[in-house]
């Protein structure tokens, strides 16, 4: 898929590509986990985008994580950015989160291992509260 490659090389371009797929019932949850992360990543060029608070600089983190993909990173920054504060920037940390668990996100290869590797730290119910 299109918007998995720009997620790396282009965030801001991935909301036109995934716009057609959110209406596709086989594409839809992709999509908008795609697209969860897509903002996260654009956020990451303009750190006004998250207000001062214990939690933005993890956020940031995350954030460029994503970009280069390195998920595992990413994972353990955002769960410390919903450590510091669930509800920081609108809630996400915890958008991010599920993004990557998204069954169907098939942009992140290393979710399963992951979780596999830190059972005791983190579960996806975790970001559901």
């Amino acid at each position: 898929m299109l918007a998995e490659a720009l997620l790396h090389l282009d965030p801001e371009a991935v909301a036109a590509h995934i716009q057609s797929l959110e209406s596709d019932l086989d594409f839809s949850d992709r999509a908008q986990a795609i697209g969860a992360l897509a903002r996260l990543g654009r956020a990451r060029g303009a750190t006004r985008a998250f207000p001062a608070g214990p939690a933005r600089s993890h956020l940031l983190e995350a954030a460029a994580a994503v970009k280069r993909g390195d998920w595992a990173l990413a994972l353990t920054a955002l769960i410390e950015a919903l450590r510091l504060s669930r509800d920081y920037a609108d809630g996400a940390a915890r958008e991010a989160g599920r993004a990557i668990f998204t069954p169907s996100a098939r942009t992140i290869p290393s979710s399963s291992a992951f979780i596999a590797a830190t059972p005791a730290r983190f579960t996806p119910d975790t970001l559901q509260r």
